[in-house]
């Protein structure tokens, strides 16, 4: 019990220590400022600046006792500790994570009496905000080499404003994607996969046995369930529309089972169904048929 009164103010300030750099990126996270603020990975808390402040406190302690060979010896296993995060974490400043060290040991080992606990604090504090600010300025420059990269022309478009009909998404040289567009984009109803797979064996099939069959590179539906892409080489706009509503009226002529609707033609050939491709392109050559000419651009 004398031992533990004897160096009570020193455990008190071991344990402020503790409390104050685990209360800092506590109540950071939980206020939603470490977000803002860019902090670090929760390890660095837990471990490195707790026993950041308590080598701090212990080499104040046993420095203003005249025991400089133990403050040396501190120093010598944060310089270590140093040394070892560099080598794990190579993307870390050895120099600057140095520098502070030396700080560090200046303020406490200057300061005196109850004055070590505040010096502790801030200068973990200090180092802490070093951290937030180098993690943030990494999240900032990775954020800009995102920046760089260019969004697909299909992202340009503002869906919001878009509604069924036919458009250009985009043009390649001599190859036009067209934009098929069945249903409105975030209006709620999108197609299942069955009516979206229904809808391409039967119109890749009836595309590719028309007046354009050696024009047609490729017929699929769009991820977002909206509608399909119709890429064509040399033919022009009013052709590939004819061609459009022609092959629509063919499926819902069709008699029979959906085209490649095997297991050795298909991948999931359960998941076909004829009347649910009958039902979306009914619909959408209703939709075709309500203007007489397409502009064929996004408005």
């Amino acid at each position: 019990m004398r031992t533990l009164r004897k160096y009570s103010i020193e455990i008190l300030y071991i344990l402020l220590a503790v409390a104050f750099v685990y209360a800092i990126p506590l109540a950071l996270r939980l206020t939603g400022a470490s977000d803002f603020l860019g902090a670090s990975p929760v390890g660095y808390y837990t471990l490195f600046v707790p026993a950041f402040a308590l080598i701090s406190v212990l080499w104040y302690t046993l420095a203003r006792r005249g025991r400089y060979i133990f403050a040396v010896a501190s120093m010598t296993v944060i310089l270590l500790g140093q040394g070892l995060l560099l080598y794990r974490e190579p993307q870390y400043s050895y120099d600057t994570d140095l520098y502070f060290c030396l700080l560090v040991g200046v303020i406490v080992t200057l300061m005196e009496g109850g004055m070590c606990v505040i010096a502790v604090c801030v200068t973990a504090f200090i180092n802490a905000c070093r951290r937030w600010s180098a993690d943030r300025k990494k999240r900032l420059e990775k954020e800009s080499t995102m920046d760089t990269i260019q969004r697909i022309t299909s992202f340009t478009v503002d869906h919001d404003k878009l509604t069924p009909g036919i458009y250009i998404s985009r043009v390649d040289g001599d190859v036009t994607t067209y934009d098929l567009r069945t249903r409105k984009p975030n209006g709620g109803e999108f197609m299942d996969t069955r009516t979206a797979h229904s809808v391409e064996h039967m119109f890749a099939t009836y595309v590719r046995n028309s007046a354009i069959a050696d024009s047609v590179l490729y017929f699929g539906p769009m991820g977002c369930r909206t509608g399909f892409y119709l890429l064509v080489r040399d033919a022009s706009h009013e052709t590939v529309l004819a061609v459009v509503k022609d092959t629509l009226a063919k499926i819902l002529a069709h008699e029979g089972e959906v085209f490649g609707a095997s297991r050795i033609e298909c991948g999931n050939y359960l998941d076909l169904d004829l009347a649910d491709a009958k039902r979306e392109c009914a619909a959408y050559l209703d939709v075709l048929n309500q203007k007489e000419e397409w502009s064929f651009c996004y408005e």
